[in-house]
């Protein structure tokens, strides 16, 4: 998983909010594209996006929106797969800025159909254009390091947490899409070092919460509770009180 897509009633208070307060690397600064606005915050294997989408097809009680998957070939090649695979998916769009003579590709997205109701899921191919993608990373992984993770300590995000009506076809889907990776004996697919996708029975279909791995989750709980910012505490893990992460559910735990 490459980036998660986040869209509360504020985006841009919960950009400021991770950037500001969680003192968090900015991925991105929130600005307007074509047809979105959104900021991007490093969390060390993953980055998430606070969005502002206008879109009917977009509607998820959580808020957790979306993810986006990074692709092990180029999206000529990823279509080729989808369709072997036999996974509906829309035509690549290819996103590019600049002036209109020497426009630079920046990114590819093709969208997976109907892959979960009220949500988005797609590929992202990053274009070598203005900036390189792995120096990137490492340079926010620099930065992230530099600041020790921040007040929280964040070390990465281990898990998403999507919640299924029919988990037992949720399962056999979600394995087609990411076949050769195993499911694990806890209904988790670990894929490459982003967070693990983890899927739960439910009576809807959604991406429920983000779970972060910190470096202390004593230190954490102090500065949570120093800035009003303790929700639920369950001895091992802590989510953050959502009235003040925008309705994001954001789990902490130190250990896996």
């Amino acid at each position: 998983i490459d980036h998660i897509l986040l869209t509360p009633e504020d985006p841009h208070g919960l950009y400021d909010f991770l950037t500001q307060e969680m003192k968090l690397p900015t991925a991105w600064a929130f600005r307007e594209y074509e047809g979105f606005a959104s900021g991007g915050i490093f969390f060390g294997n993953v980055n998430l996006e606070a969005l502002v989408m206008n879109q009917d097809n977009l509607s998820t009680p959580s808020k957790i929106a979306g993810m986006a998957f990074e692709p092990a070939e180029p999206t000529a090649e990823v279509v080729e797969e989808l369709k072997r695979r036999q996974i509906a998916h829309d035509d690549p769009r290819t996103y590019e800025f600049g002036p209109e003579q020497s426009k630079i590709k920046m990114w590819t997205t093709t969208i997976l159909k109907d892959f979960l109701p009220g949500s988005v899921v797609f590929i992202c191919e990053y274009h070598p254009g203005l900036f390189n993608p792995p120096a990137w990373r490492n340079t926010l992984q620099n930065k992230l390091n530099e600041i020790k993770g921040g007040p929280l300590g964040i070390e990465y995000v281990n898990e998403l947490e999507l919640r299924v009506k029919n988990k037992e076809k949720a399962l056999q889907k979600w394995q087609n899409l990411l076949n050769p990776h195993l499911i694990s004996p806890a209904d988790c697919f670990a894929v490459g070092d982003g967070p693990r996708l983890c899927i739960v029975d439910s009576d809807k279909d959604y991406l429920h919460s983000i779970k972060i791995k910190v470096k202390s989750l004593d230190n954490a709980r102090e500065f949570l509770s120093s800035r009003g910012l303790l929700g639920q505490d369950k001895r091992f893990s802590i989510i953050l009180n959502p009235d003040k992460t925008f309705g994001i559910l954001f789990e902490i735990m130190d250990a896996e």
